[in-house]
């Protein structure tokens, strides 16, 4: 997977702009027009919806690689999102013309691209999986395994409200993961371990059933 999205980055780099952004920088709002294609580089972004209400909230995460709105590209309709940066991070920034005519063109191209958001889909999927699990501290280990650089980059708090967790549960079980070893600091995750402390918990479960 990563030498398809290296080729692509390789041939998306000719033809676009890198840009930097600081944190809480947006990188387009809800109802603008989708007249560039972003593809998330560094950093982690936030997708934001106004409820009828004015107030907003957070829809998905995205880590790098990704892109940022592309349905709303494709369609050529306004985005139904906003973007945030919640990271200091980076963005390949290409004219949605400039993108059509080298990218939407070519059938290897268009695979790539699907292949792309189909890895996109399933972090999706595995992200909603993990905020349904009613077990508070598999639900955190299973999302240390597959979401590491999201811990590394934010604060405890808007890790609680990630996975639909109170700060003190959270902040709990991490002590808990960090006295056995399984956390050595904000860039260590001992994936081995998380997975045998799942195991455990599971097996617990299943005596206490």
């Amino acid at each position: 997977m990563m030498e398809i999205i290296n080729e692509f980055l390789d041939k998306a780099k000719t033809i676009g702009n890198i840009k930097i952004f600081e944190k809480n920088e947006v990188i387009f709002r809800e109802n603008d027009n989708s007249i560039n294609v972003y593809i998330l580089l560094e950093g982690l972004v936030s997708l934001h919806k106004l409820r009828f209400d004015g107030k907003e909230i957070v829809v998905n995460y995205l880590l790098p690689i990704s892109f940022v709105g592309e349905y709303c590209n494709f369609l050529n309709i306004p985005y139904n999102v906003s973007a945030r940066f919640e990271t200091k991070g980076k963005v390949l920034v290409i004219e949605d013309s400039q993108f059509r005519k080298v990218f939407m063109n070519d059938v290897k191209n268009l695979i790539n691209i699907i292949k792309i958001m189909s890895n996109e889909i399933k972090y999706v999927y595995s992200y909603t999986e993990e905020k349904s699990l009613k077990n508070a501290k598999i639900k955190i280990a299973r999302f240390l395994i597959g979401h590491g650089d999201i811990y590394s980059k934010l604060n405890k708090s808007k890790l609680a409200s990630i996975l639909g967790l109170t700060p003190e549960t959270l902040s709990r079980t991490l002590k808990e993961f960090k006295d056995r070893g399984i956390i050595k600091n904000k860039t260590f995750i001992d994936r081995k371990l998380l997975y045998e402390f799942i195991k455990e918990e599971l097996e617990e479960i299943d005596i206490n059933q």
